[in-house]
């Protein structure tokens, strides 16, 4: 079986989504980019396993901080039901949250950083995150759910 590198750069390529990567950093002002949520998981249990499952071109991201000024102008900005940026674009919708914002991080009151993020999403499926700029796959719960096809409580 191939590392979640390498599929998640597969995924990156099927998806077209290494020109929106370098589009995305260039709005960050602090911090990394992670692409997080249900797009990364779907496409990795649906590579790992083998198993059909209708993909969505929504894309959620985690991030310290962005400047919006710096979002292009031809995307469609917008809130997203929880008041976070929400970019519409004809190929992808984008969801953009702050970690200092995130309420299961600020329920849990956990730093606002990546490793929160792992710890406080509710499954451990959704425990995992894409770190664009390094290219690399976070989270072990997450990895080992995957890799187990065992979904539990994460928290």
């Amino acid at each position: 079986m191939k590392n979640l590198d390498t599929l998640m750069e597969e995924i990156i390529v099927e998806n077209n989504l290494n020109d929106l990567f370098v589009e995305l950093s260039k709005i960050i002002v602090e911090g990394n980019l992670y692409l997080v949520g249900g797009f990364l998981y779907r496409n990795f249990v649906s590579k790992m396993h083998s198993i059909q499952i209708n993909q969505t071109s929504d894309l959620d991201f985690v991030v310290d901080k962005i400047d919006e000024s710096k979002i292009p102008v031809d995307w469609h900005k917008t809130k997203n039901k929880y008041g976070m940026v929400k970019i519409i674009l004809p190929q992808n919708t984008l969801d953009i949250d702050f970690f200092v914002r995130h309420s299961n991080i600020n329920h849990l009151k956990l730093d606002s950083c990546i490793e929160s993020y792992l710890k406080a999403v509710p499954l451990t499926i959704q425990s995992n995150a894409f770190d664009v700029e390094k290219r690399k796959i976070l989270g072990d719960k997450g990895i080992e759910s995957l890799n187990k096809k065992i979904i539990s409580v994460n928290n």
